[in-house]
């Protein structure tokens, strides 16, 4: 899986939630991190980020968090089989900025075309958005960024909700000038992080 835009992180260090994984994402940027630093996250502010990324403190797992965990391999089984592809998870490291990364819940590569996928088991209400037809607002920076590392062809936002054999998937393509924004919101971060100049709000 050779591509210009990116590096494939290889070891314990690409074992998603493992403890060197932790520990190599802990002084860079990962799609996750994307809405809070833009200021859209529900359920972080961007100088709460801040304040963990400068004392070291991981976030903790909340029960949410643990189920979408422990759903994703049978979703990304039932995506596979449903579109005859083999989307697998890798950690992926920028060739242009090594302090960005993302850890994606699949990739799969076609004849040098990148497609993608972001997965979540989310809860009632979060995954009516996605039957709605919509990709629930505080999800699209970080797809959007997982497009901008990879240069994905195609990406799909797929939401199950553990139970039933319907999986919802929304095709994204990204917009130009939320990819400004990120880029440049990403970089200032990354430099307040720098500086130790945190953030107001």
């Amino acid at each position: 899986m050779n591509n210009p835009k990116f590096i494939i992180v290889q070891g314990e260090e690409s074992i998603q939630g493992s403890n060197a994984w932790k520990e190599f994402r802990k002084d860079k940027i990962g799609a996750s991190d994307v809405a809070t630093i833009l200021g859209v996250n529900p359920w972080e502010t961007p100088l709460e980020f801040f304040e963990r990324r400068i004392h070291g403190i991981e976030k903790p797992k909340s029960a949410a968090m643990q189920r979408g965990n422990d759903l994703e391999n049978e979703a990304r089984r039932r995506i596979n089989e449903k579109m005859g592809r083999n989307y697998q998870p890798y950690v992926l490291q920028s060739y242009d900025n090594p302090n960005l990364i993302v850890s994606l819940d699949g990739i799969y590569v076609d004849e040098d075309a990148v497609h993608i996928i972001e997965i979540k088991c989310p809860g009632k209400k979060t995954h009516e958005i996605a039957q709605s037809g919509q990709i629930p607002f505080y999800y699209i920076p970080q797809i959007c960024y997982q497009c901008m590392l990879t240069g994905a062809e195609t990406a799909f936002y797929v939401s199950w909700d553990g139970m039933s054999d319907d999986l919802v998937m929304i095709a994204y393509e990204p917009n130009k000038e939320l990819c400004d924004e990120i880029s440049l919101k990403v970089n200032q971060f990354l430099q307040d992080l720098k500086e130790l100049k945190a953030p107001i709000g």
